[in-house]
């Protein structure tokens, strides 16, 4: 009994590291679920579903890897621990880092961006919130990203497929509402997607302030349903 137990341990338990979060922008790969486990078969009994074009802390993020991974990702729920990998990575995760992995292109054709993220820090005399952009539609035009508040302000110019912004900051004031992002086709000036904070019209600005965001623009142009252009957003800790 104590060999079993402690059999289990070594599969689950590895030094503390930072965080892995894992976002999933996939096209027609439906629900993913990751298996740590480098030996066979795979285990699923520590991780959750990750769901396509959406984020939450619970499922996505992960903080206990560090060093040579190895990563095996699963379609569910059609998927048995013993049946392949619908991708099969070995990750390089150094100790104390904040990364993510983003999955991309479509099921057919997997395409990942691993990004070592480096988390805006903010002088606690500013009062705002911090957005990246990230345009992870396969197959798309430039995307330029606005907000909508009656001028036509591009905040992120002429994203390419994979390409990724910096942080950009934004004011977090006392009476801010919430924001409005629009992501934009460059080539035909066509809306794909909009984004609203959720919070600040309810005087929440706390909720916002002292944040940082990555915002994604999932799904595929022209497409309607569950692969619908789609905005959503990553939170990260807090920088302060």
């Amino acid at each position: 009994c104590l060999l079993f137990l402690a059999g289990c341990a070594k599969d689950r338990m590895h030094k503390a590291t930072g965080t892995l979060d894992i976002i999933h922008t996939m096209v027609d790969a439906g629900k993913i679920r990751p298996s740590f486990r480098d030996g066979s078969p795979a285990l699923f009994r520590y991780t959750f579903d990750i769901n396509y074009n959406l984020f939450s802390a619970n499922n996505n993020r992960f903080g206990q890897y560090e060093g040579d991974t190895r990563l095996r990702l699963y379609a569910m729920p059609d998927t048995t621990e013993k049946d392949p990998p619908l991708m099969d990575l070995r990750l390089q995760l150094t100790e104390g880092s904040i990364q993510t992995l983003v999955l991309t292109g479509h099921k057919d054709q997997p395409d990942t961006m691993l990004i070592r993220d480096n988390i805006p820090w903010f002088n606690p005399k500013d009062s705002v919130m911090a957005f990246r952009f990230i345009n992870c539609s396969p197959g798309s035009n430039p995307v330029n990203i606005r907000i909508k508040d009656g001028d036509i302000i591009t905040e992120f110019s002429q994203m390419e497929y994979k390409q990724r912004s910096g942080f950009k900051t934004f004011p977090v004031l006392y009476n801010t509402r919430d924001y409005v992002f629009e992501a934009w086709d460059a080539t035909t000036n066509v809306l794909l997607a909009t984004y609203k904070t959720n919070g600040m019209d309810n005087g929440n600005q706390e909720a916002f302030r002292y944040r940082s965001y990555t915002m994604y623009l999932g799904g595929v142009a022209g497409a309607t349903g569950v692969n619908a252009p789609k905005l959503f957003v990553q939170f990260h800790y807090q920088g302060q």
